[in-house]
């Protein structure tokens, strides 16, 4: 307030004659607010500076901003026309690969009917060799079953036998006791546990 009433007063007054303004002398104007500003508190002073301060860092902010919007414009621009142009190319590239599809719609018919015979002839080949494989497997099946079967015959053959020499020298130990009460030779017992 003081500056603006000094610049009212005293820099760019209404004068009707000379140093007279309205009947005011400048000087003492001036004087009487040299005074009024030196008796003002050294808060009000760093508060009015701070406030000068303060608009500045504002006006910087908004001088910032403003530079960080136009470029964000330009840059947005930049982005749209180089997305437009990606597009075409895409639009482009899509009309291309559609005119091709459609070119090769015939070979792609022709495939797909080579395709279906090569699958029925596979199909076919499949089934003949499962009904191979099963007939070797049967086969196969069939050799072991016999020779299984032979494997146990002679087992039951050997079992039998075994069976009879078992018997027959369990009796003559029986027999063998009874003439001789003396208790068998360690060779005689490694013999029946032998033949056991």
């Amino acid at each position: 307030m003081l500056e603006n009433l000094h610049e009212i007063a005293v820099e760019q007054p209404k004068s009707i004659m000379g140093t007279v303004s309205w009947g005011l002398n400048k000087e003492e104007i001036a004087m009487q607010i040299a005074k009024i500003r030196a008796s003002l508190p050294s808060e009000l002073k760093q508060a009015a500076s701070l406030t000068r301060e303060s608009e500045r860092i504002v006006q910087d902010a908004k001088n910032e901003a403003s530079k960080i919007i136009d470029q964000a414009k330009k840059d947005t621009e930049y982005m749209i026309k180089e997305t437009e142009k990606e597009a075409a190319k895409i639009l482009e590239k899509a009309k291309i690969d559609r005119q091709k599809l459609i070119d090769e719609s015939e070979i792609l018919r022709q495939a797909g009917e080579i395709s279906s015979e090569i699958k029925a002839s596979a199909e076919n080949e499949s089934v003949q060799l499962r009904k191979g494989a099963e007939n070797y497997a049967y086969d196969v099946l069939s050799q072991i079953e016999s020779t299984v079967s032979k494997i146990l015959s002679v087992v039951e053959r050997s079992k039998a036998e075994l069976s009879h020499v078992d018997q027959n020298q369990h009796s003559s130990a029986i027999n063998q006791s009874s003439s001789s009460s003396k208790q068998p030779t360690p060779a005689q017992m490694k013999e029946r546990v032998r033949v056991s």
